[in-house]
């Protein structure tokens, strides 16, 4: 937020902070939100691909359970999705350390 901004909100009496700060988050937190958000960008963007058509297909008799990403399910359901749409190790990898520090 702009400086300029932030001063005129405090003037008129409002508290200007973080997300983390107002849900008092603590870091470790913010972290795995951070990995949750770049694991479901993975996984959009392997689905927009199409590259889980090919899973599919090679999944023959799989149960057929939605891939998008949810907020509810745990960080190895999101891991276990990207695997069966073809990510590697290394694909993963890469997403968690694009996570902005």
């Amino acid at each position: 937020m702009h400086p300029s901004k932030v001063a005129r909100l405090e003037a008129q009496g409002w508290k200007v902070g973080s997300v983390a700060e107002f849900l008092d988050l603590t870091e470790v937190d913010v972290k795995m939100i951070d990995i949750r958000i770049a694991l479901d960008d993975g996984i959009r963007a392997r689905t927009a691909a199409g590259i889980e058509r090919r899973a599919k297909r090679n999944r023959a008799g799989a149960s057929r359970r939605s891939r998008s990403p949810r907020a509810s399910a745990p960080i190895e359901e999101s891991i276990r999705t990207l695997l069966e749409l073809g990510a590697t190790r290394k694909d993963i990898g890469r997403m968690v350390s694009s996570i902005a520090r």
